[in-house]
């Protein structure tokens, strides 16, 4: 990456980088540990976290690295390793991706708001709240990154310090069970997979490769925080006490709901227009997409209920993306280590990795419903063994032709 990026409004340092990822965790993101803990228990969730976020602190350095040169976004960054054809099928699985996450953010931020303010007329009120948030979001997406940027600067600080405040209504089990749980491990890396495969969308605006890697760092640390401080957090305590303070205190709640979840929407609204916007997909691009994906994703809350066959998509489209992410992370150290490999070869065993990694997804996911991490694992090591064993035998027959030409330029220099 060059020193200095040559825009300067659109030049972040690291502490921008880094507010734009960790503020925009959404509802989702805040109560996760809170989630784990419940499911595997304190000890395995804590094990989980640590191990788990080290391998996005990891994946993301290779990510940024992979596309630091150009400020490239992530669809550009998978047609350098991969081909077009790969980037066009990244585009489909990641925009399909953000509107789930969209639909899932909106409905926890909806979820939360009326355990605050209890209604009887919840569904009314959830379509007049899943509107408002939905076209609120579409209608700040036009700004694009620059109000991004602002809300998640002024977001970032005060998302820290309730997560301090809410510390004290912590819950401790004890004595504390430790273990290793692979299936925890596989949630807390699922939960910002997408995000750590688009780094580049946003780390493109990045002033320095400094920057960069100092925010991957910063989003490291906070993420681990958030995480390991909502495990020992009771959040029914909390909903608990607003429920029994004054109109203002749950006003305040509220608010802060309010603002989480619509950081988080446009976030993903940013994702899935850089898609849109790709020099790769030039022919696909269309006028006010950042209000059409809004829109798009505030009518899939109303049309998309969280059904086993949705969960089953959208299980699916994840296990997609962590495939490719293995996929690029191979072919970038295949580049580094052999570097007398033609691209174009690298390019089309990438792309045959990540459809086998893909089908194999499906055909797990449809004879064992319900097994999602499981099923992750074997996808992803498939896909793995697909791609080191073409590797493998082509390097082999490499060496063998190179010693044999070897042998006849000795032969012919002995006659």
């Amino acid at each position: 990456m060059s020193s200095i990026n040559n825009d300067p409004l659109d030049s972040q340092n690291f502490w921008e980088l880094a507010s734009i990822q960790v503020a925009s965790v959404g509802i989702l993101g805040v109560i996760f540990g809170w989630q784990l803990k419940n499911q595997f228990g304190i000890g395995d969730s804590i094990v989980a976290i640590g191990i788990g976020n080290l391998i996005q602190w990891l994946i993301g350095l290779v990510i940024i690295k992979m596309s630091s040169s150009n400020h490239i976004d992530a669809i550009e960054n998978v047609k350098k390793y991969l081909g077009k054809g790969s980037a066009i099928g990244a585009m489909l699985t990641l925009i399909i991706a953000c509107l789930f996450w969209f639909v899932y953010q909106l409905d926890a931020g909806i979820q939360g708001i009326n355990h605050i303010f209890p209604t009887d007329n919840g569904i009314r009120d959830n379509v007049l709240w899943g509107t408002a948030l939905g076209l609120c979001a579409s209608f700040l997406g036009v700004n694009g990154i620059r109000l991004i940027k602002r809300m998640n600067v002024i977001l970032f600080p005060v998302l820290i310090v309730s997560q301090i405040y809410a510390l004290q209504f912590y819950h401790i089990e004890t004595p504390i069970s430790w273990g290793f749980s692979l299936t925890a491990l596989g949630f807390v890396v699922l939960l910002t997979l997408v995000g750590t495969i688009n780094l580049p969308t946003f780390f493109r605006h990045s002033r320095s490769m400094a920057d960069s890697v100092l925010a991957l760092t910063v989003i490291f640390f906070f993420n681990i925080f958030t995480q390991l401080s909502s495990v020992f957090i009771d959040f029914d305590q909390i909903i608990s006490f607003f429920l029994n303070s004054n109109i203002a205190l749950r006003v305040l709640l509220t608010l802060f709901v309010v603002f989480l979840v619509i950081n988080n929407l446009l976030r993903n609204i940013y994702f899935a227009s850089a898609c849109w916007r790709s020099p790769t997909l030039q022919s696909l691009r269309f006028s006010n997409e950042y209000a059409i994906i809004g829109i798009a994703g505030t009518f899939a809350f109303f049309f998309i209920p969280a059904t086993p066959p949705v969960i089953f998509v959208k299980d699916l489209i994840t296990d997609f993306i962590a495939n490719l992410g293995l996929v690029l992370l191979i072919t970038f150290m295949v580049r580094v280590i052999i570097r007398r490999k033609p691209q174009t070869f690298g390019m089309m065993v990438g792309s045959a990795s990540w459809l086998i990694g893909c089908i194999a997804a499906t055909i797990l996911s449809l004879q064992n419903p319900g097994q999602t991490i499981p099923n992750l694992f074997i996808s992803l090591g498939l896909t793995a063994l697909f791609y080191l064993m073409v590797i493998y035998i082509e390097i082999a027959i490499w060496s063998i032709k190179k010693l044999m030409n070897m042998k006849h330029s000795i032969a012919s220099d002995d006659q």
